[in-house]
Protein backbone atom coordinates (compact mmCIF):
# COMPACT_ATOMS: atom_id res chain seq x y z
CA UNK A 1 0.00 0.00 0.00
CA UNK A 2 2.74 2.26 0.90
CA UNK A 3 4.35 1.77 -2.29
CA UNK A 4 1.30 2.34 -4.20
CA UNK A 5 1.24 5.52 -2.69
CA UNK A 6 4.46 6.63 -3.41
CA UNK A 7 4.01 5.34 -6.73
CA UNK A 8 0.78 7.91 -6.63
CA UNK A 9 3.28 10.64 -5.18
CA UNK A 10 6.41 10.07 -8.08
CA UNK A 11 3.54 10.25 -10.64
CA UNK A 12 2.42 13.92 -9.50
CA UNK A 13 5.68 14.55 -8.83
CA UNK A 14 6.10 14.32 -12.89
CA UNK A 15 3.04 16.60 -13.64
CA UNK A 16 4.98 19.70 -13.55
CA UNK A 17 7.55 18.36 -16.35
CA UNK A 18 4.43 17.48 -18.65
CA UNK A 19 2.08 20.71 -17.83
CA UNK A 20 3.27 24.55 -19.32
CA UNK A 21 4.57 25.97 -16.21
CA UNK A 22 2.44 29.30 -16.69
CA UNK A 23 -0.65 27.05 -16.96
CA UNK A 24 -3.27 26.81 -14.08
CA UNK A 25 -2.42 22.99 -13.56
CA UNK A 26 0.95 23.77 -13.96
CA UNK A 27 1.01 26.36 -10.81
CA UNK A 28 -1.11 23.54 -9.07
CA UNK A 29 0.84 20.74 -9.53
CA UNK A 30 4.24 22.66 -8.82
CA UNK A 31 2.57 24.32 -5.29
CA UNK A 32 1.74 20.09 -4.19
CA UNK A 33 5.10 18.50 -5.48
CA UNK A 34 7.67 21.09 -4.16
CA UNK A 35 8.37 20.78 -0.03
CA UNK A 36 8.88 22.60 2.56
CA UNK A 37 11.50 20.69 5.22
CA UNK A 38 10.71 23.39 7.81
CA UNK A 39 7.10 21.77 7.86
CA UNK A 40 7.22 18.65 8.63
CA UNK A 41 5.64 18.76 12.04
CA UNK A 42 2.53 20.43 10.38
CA UNK A 43 0.64 17.21 10.46
CA UNK A 44 2.28 15.13 13.24
CA UNK A 45 -0.45 16.37 15.15
CA UNK A 46 -3.25 14.25 16.37
CA UNK A 47 -6.34 16.61 15.39
CA UNK A 48 -7.63 18.00 12.57
CA UNK A 49 -10.24 20.69 11.56
CA UNK A 50 -11.06 22.00 8.24
CA UNK A 51 -13.47 24.13 6.00
CA UNK A 52 -14.14 24.18 2.28
CA UNK A 53 -16.39 24.28 -0.54
CA UNK A 54 -17.61 21.04 -2.81
CA UNK A 55 -18.81 21.09 -5.98
CA UNK A 56 -21.25 18.05 -6.00
CA UNK A 57 -21.90 16.93 -9.70
CA UNK A 58 -25.13 14.51 -9.86
CA UNK A 59 -26.21 15.23 -6.82
CA UNK A 60 -29.58 16.99 -5.12
CA UNK A 61 -27.49 20.03 -3.82
CA UNK A 62 -24.52 20.92 -6.68
CA UNK A 63 -22.56 23.74 -4.14
CA UNK A 64 -22.10 22.90 -0.54
CA UNK A 65 -19.81 24.11 1.97
CA UNK A 66 -17.70 21.38 4.07
CA UNK A 67 -16.38 21.59 7.93
CA UNK A 68 -14.73 18.18 8.68
CA UNK A 69 -12.96 16.90 11.46
CA UNK A 70 -10.70 14.13 12.32
CA UNK A 71 -8.41 12.58 14.66
CA UNK A 72 -5.31 10.15 14.04
CA UNK A 73 -6.05 7.03 16.00
CA UNK A 74 -3.63 4.80 15.23
CA UNK A 75 -0.61 5.36 12.73
CA UNK A 76 -1.68 6.27 9.65
CA UNK A 77 -5.28 5.70 10.35
CA UNK A 78 -7.82 8.51 11.07
CA UNK A 79 -11.62 8.71 11.99
CA UNK A 80 -13.08 11.80 10.19
CA UNK A 81 -16.37 12.94 10.32
CA UNK A 82 -17.88 15.82 7.58
CA UNK A 83 -20.89 18.07 7.90
CA UNK A 84 -22.02 20.10 4.65
CA UNK A 85 -24.39 22.58 4.29
CA UNK A 86 -26.15 24.59 1.57
CA UNK A 87 -24.66 27.63 2.43
CA UNK A 88 -26.20 31.38 3.24
CA UNK A 89 -29.57 29.33 3.71
CA UNK A 90 -27.90 27.19 6.13
CA UNK A 91 -29.69 23.87 5.16
CA UNK A 92 -27.80 20.23 6.57
CA UNK A 93 -27.24 18.76 3.19
CA UNK A 94 -25.66 15.82 4.87
CA UNK A 95 -23.80 14.12 7.57
CA UNK A 96 -20.97 11.63 7.66
CA UNK A 97 -18.35 9.67 9.06
CA UNK A 98 -15.34 7.21 8.16
CA UNK A 99 -12.02 5.64 8.41
CA UNK A 100 -9.04 7.58 6.18
CA UNK A 101 -5.66 6.25 5.62
CA UNK A 102 -2.64 8.93 5.93
CA UNK A 103 0.30 9.62 3.92
CA UNK A 104 2.48 11.84 4.83
CA UNK A 105 5.62 13.07 2.63
CA UNK A 106 8.01 16.03 4.39
CA UNK A 107 4.65 19.08 4.36
CA UNK A 108 2.37 16.79 1.90
CA UNK A 109 -0.59 14.46 3.07
CA UNK A 110 -1.79 12.12 0.80
CA UNK A 111 -5.61 10.70 2.48
CA UNK A 112 -7.55 7.82 1.38
CA UNK A 113 -10.93 8.10 2.97
CA UNK A 114 -13.92 5.77 2.78
CA UNK A 115 -16.92 7.26 4.51
CA UNK A 116 -20.38 6.28 5.60
CA UNK A 117 -23.47 9.24 5.23
CA UNK A 118 -26.84 10.26 5.72
CA UNK A 119 -28.59 12.92 3.48
CA UNK A 120 -30.74 15.32 5.60
CA UNK A 121 -32.24 17.18 2.53
CA UNK A 122 -34.49 14.77 1.32
CA UNK A 123 -38.15 15.45 0.09
CA UNK A 124 -40.32 14.31 3.22
CA UNK A 125 -41.78 10.72 3.10
CA UNK A 126 -38.17 9.55 1.48
CA UNK A 127 -37.22 5.88 2.92
CA UNK A 128 -34.26 6.12 5.74
CA UNK A 129 -32.45 3.74 3.48
CA UNK A 130 -32.73 5.67 0.43
CA UNK A 131 -30.58 8.84 2.22
CA UNK A 132 -28.18 6.55 2.84
CA UNK A 133 -25.13 6.21 0.67
CA UNK A 134 -21.03 5.82 0.42
CA UNK A 135 -18.42 7.65 -0.21
CA UNK A 136 -14.70 7.50 -0.81
CA UNK A 137 -12.40 9.62 -2.09
CA UNK A 138 -8.64 11.22 -2.20
CA UNK A 139 -7.53 14.55 -0.41
CA UNK A 140 -4.37 16.10 -0.79
CA UNK A 141 -3.17 18.51 1.95
CA UNK A 142 -0.23 21.18 1.44
CA UNK A 143 1.17 22.60 4.65
CA UNK A 144 1.05 26.45 5.01
CA UNK A 145 2.26 26.86 8.52
CA UNK A 146 3.30 25.05 11.24
CA UNK A 147 -0.60 24.50 12.08
CA UNK A 148 -2.22 25.90 8.99
CA UNK A 149 -2.65 23.79 5.39
CA UNK A 150 -4.64 24.34 2.04
CA UNK A 151 -6.62 20.96 0.39
CA UNK A 152 -7.56 19.70 -2.20
CA UNK A 153 -9.85 16.57 -2.79
CA UNK A 154 -12.12 14.21 -5.47
CA UNK A 155 -14.31 11.77 -4.26
CA UNK A 156 -17.75 9.32 -5.55
CA UNK A 157 -20.37 8.79 -3.81
CA UNK A 158 -22.24 5.57 -4.25
CA UNK A 159 -24.84 3.81 -4.78
CA UNK A 160 -25.94 7.55 -6.57
CA UNK A 161 -22.47 8.05 -8.82
CA UNK A 162 -22.12 11.50 -7.89
CA UNK A 163 -19.19 13.23 -8.17
CA UNK A 164 -17.14 14.94 -5.63
CA UNK A 165 -14.97 17.80 -6.38
CA UNK A 166 -13.35 19.76 -3.45
CA UNK A 167 -11.37 22.44 -1.77
CA UNK A 168 -10.60 24.35 0.99
CA UNK A 169 -8.17 24.75 4.13
CA UNK A 170 -7.29 23.93 7.98
CA UNK A 171 -5.16 23.42 11.01
CA UNK A 172 -3.89 21.06 12.77
CA UNK A 173 -3.53 20.78 16.93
Amino acid sequence: MIRKALLLLNLIAALPAVAQSNSFFGTVSGYFTSFNPTLTNTFTAKTTLWTGVDSQQGSGSSLVNEIGASYNAYGPLSIESITRDGGVAGTLVSQQIGLGLNFTVVDTRLTLYADAGYKLDSPSGSKFQDNIYGEIGIRVAKALTEHTFAWVGIGAQFPTKAQVFEGGVGFTF
